[in-house]
């Protein structure tokens, strides 16, 4: 999709139309009959149908998509779950939403860290495969009557870099 900008522009009382240039819409601007469609997200078990470790998620995800920080999935209820992708996690009562109770790599939105803290570590940018370093993975809440965490509507936690996990992948 494609939009064109056009300016008016007032010159000595006389009006002109410039065109100043061509747009592209972001991917996530599709419409259908009219109606902006949500973003699409989902988890990626590629490479595969078995997930990466901590040095794989940035590629994991399938074109379109991006390796997603939590900031980009964090409503999930203005995202669409695209269970169309070829290693998408699916689960058997999850309809048309996302999967409950996964977890995943998810960007942290921090520098380098290979520390076991819940939104700080990242396996060093997501480049250590080490059992010694540890990363961010968070899941949708499973369990609905746990009380309140700050991470809602999801649970985070800290895994070994070396565990194979599926990646949050949102669209580009």
């Amino acid at each position: 999709m494609r939009i064109r900008l056009i300016v008016l522009v007032a010159a000595l009382g006389v009006g002109h139309v410039a065109l100043l240039g061509t747009l592209a819409a972001p991917a996530s601007a599709q419409r259908l009959s009219g109606k902006l469609l949500p973003r699409r997200f989902y988890v990626s078990l590629a490479p595969g149908g078995l997930g990466v470790n901590g040095s794989g998620p940035i590629t994991a995800c399938a074109q379109g998509f991006h390796f997603a920080s939590i900031d980009e999935i964090f409503n999930p209820t203005q995202l669409a779950y695209d269970s169309s992708q070829a290693f998408a996690y699916t689960a058997a009562d999850m309809g048309a939403g996302a999967p409950h109770g996964y977890l995943a790599w998810v960007r942290t939105g921090n520098g380098s860290s290979t520390l076991s803290v819940a939104g700080e570590g990242n396996c060093s940018v997501w480049a250590s495969g080490s059992g010694a370093d540890s990363g961010t993975v968070v899941a949708l809440k499973e369990d609905w009557a746990q009380p309140p965490q700050a991470l809602t509507p999801y649970v985070a936690q800290t895994t070994a870099c070396n565990v194979t996990q599926g990646t949050w992948c949102v669209e580009d």
